[in-house]
């Protein structure tokens, strides 16, 4: 990650064409195949804050994708956004690029657990943009957090019932995990408690589970929950180990 005061747009969308050019020969190389035989069922916009970037960049890189591959008649297309105000302007923009699958990051819609995640988003913020969501985009999807130090299954059901009031058709719902060469690790080694125990874990987790199908949203793999037939294909495919390609820096296929 940088912190840029400037980012030159036009350098950038030139750079990821040029991947997705190269990716496409070396596609076509080991597949054997032309464009017309690689069938294109999912694009996927995340990593990071794909949302700052002008919609133009999204719209120059799918009209790029379709001359390199097929598309899908039922191609989904994603894009991950944080609910601030910022990346919020820029949803309408991105719907009439071509996005037809939102996911917002919320992570909670408690501002003490934002705060102690490091999101610089309100619970007010990520409220607007699911109810934007929910008006633009024909599938849309919430990140949530869960097993925060001393969180109770009260407030986390809580949080489960305001965001599927919203109706989503799929939503993640993580277990906080300590990842090593995190500051969350550094503080843990430290003797900081930053997660719930083993077994508030299960209970949450197993809360999730009930109070998720009650709601018609159903397990499909370990942290992802969708009505039937509104799998996200981005993960189904990594689960189905599929072939995808990897454009842009950090990214692999």
């Amino acid at each position: 990650s940088h912190v840029a005061d400037n980012i030159d747009t036009k350098s950038w969308q030139e750079a990821l064409l040029t991947d997705l050019e190269r990716q496409a020969e070396m596609t076509y190389q080991q597949l054997q195949s032309g464009p017309d035989q690689i069938n294109l069922k999912s694009v996927f916009f995340g990593g990071g804050t794909p949302s700052l970037m002008p919609p133009l960049i999204i719209e120059t890189l799918l009209d790029k994708a379709a001359d390199l591959f097929t598309l899908d008649p039922k191609i989904e297309i994603t894009a991950e956004a944080n609910p601030n105000s910022a990346e919020t302007a820029n949803l309408k923009g991105f719907y009439g690029a071509g996005v037809n699958r939102l996911s917002l990051g919320v992570q909670s819609l408690r501002d003490s657990g934002l705060k102690f995640l490091g999101r610089e988003h309100s619970a007010k913020e990520a409220l607007i943009a699911l109810e934007k969501a929910a008006k633009l985009f024909p599938k849309w999807s919430a990140d949530l957090i869960y097993g925060l130090p001393n969180q109770n299954e009260k407030d986390w059901h809580t949080q489960l019932e305001e965001v599927t009031s919203r109706a989503p058709a799929h939503l993640s719902c993580y277990q906080l995990t300590i990842e090593p060469g995190t500051q969350f690790y550094t503080r843990y080694k430290q003797g900081e408690r930053l997660s719930a125990d083993a077994d508030n874990m299960a209970e949450l987790y197993l809360l999730t589970e009930k109070v998720l199908e009650g709601k018609g949203l159903f397990a499909y793999e370990v942290s992802n929950y969708s009505k039937a037939g509104e799998e996200s294909q981005h993960n189904l495919n990594y689960w189905k180990t599929g072939n995808w390609l990897g454009i842009g820096p950090g990214a692999h296929g």
